[in-house]
């Protein structure tokens, strides 16, 4: 665009570029990429941490029931670990696990008997792993929140975009009447619809 010719028409107004050096859509991509890509990156960290820390927990309390471990969920690659407790059934005498919930976790630590040796060094841990799964519950949060958000906001767009581009034709075709005078020889094209530039994005 020629910025020293105010008459001179916006081609980008027009029909914004899909392609070049660098378009708008690369730049979302890039953003968005970047960010996931790091979220990604820190709970994968976390997820070590939690894992070494679980380690630590299995070496330092004994076989017995009331040993607390951090677990993992394969199928759950969003929330991955909660801790359970680990206690032997009476009916069949087999080693069972019962899932307890994050909070006040350091309080479920035993205390009697072979647990009371390394009792402090078992409640810090179980004190940090509260902290890093806070932190990773925070990760979780703020992407799914961004995917969520992204998608009403575009469904809502596919509505109120659709009535701005209407409105926009209108305004096109007042702009051809002979009602209003133009100083432009030749009207340069506009972009027909709007669901077909939201379409793909939805998904």
């Amino acid at each position: 665009m020629n910025r020293t010719d105010p008459s001179s028409s916006s081609e980008a107004g027009a029909d914004a570029p899909t392609t070049g050096p660098r378009s708008l859509r690369d730049v979302v991509l890039s953003i968005t990429n970047e960010i996931t890509a790091a979220v990604a990156f820190q709970m994968q960290i976390l997820d070590g941490m939690l894992w070494d820390i679980d380690q630590l927990l299995n070496d330092l309390q004994p076989p017995l029931t009331g040993k607390i471990r951090l677990w993992q969920d394969t199928n759950d690659h969003l929330q991955r670990y909660f801790p359970v407790i680990w206690r032997r059934s009476k009916a069949d005498n087999k080693w069972k696990f019962d899932k307890i919930g994050w909070a006040r976790l350091p309080l479920r630590a035993k205390q009697v008997r072979e647990f009371n040796d390394n009792h402090p060094l078992v409640t810090e841990l179980l004190k940090l792993a509260v902290k890093i799964y806070q932190a990773r519950a925070g990760l979780v949060t703020s992407l799914t929140n961004f995917s969520r958000g992204s998608k009403q906001r575009l469904n809502t767009l596919k509505t109120s975009g659709t009535n701005m581009r209407h409105k926009l034709n209108d305004l096109v075709a007042a702009r051809d009447s002979e009602k209003y005078r133009t100083w432009i020889t030749g009207h340069h094209p506009v972009r027909e619809g709007f669901e077909s530039s939201t379409d793909e994005t939805d998904t």
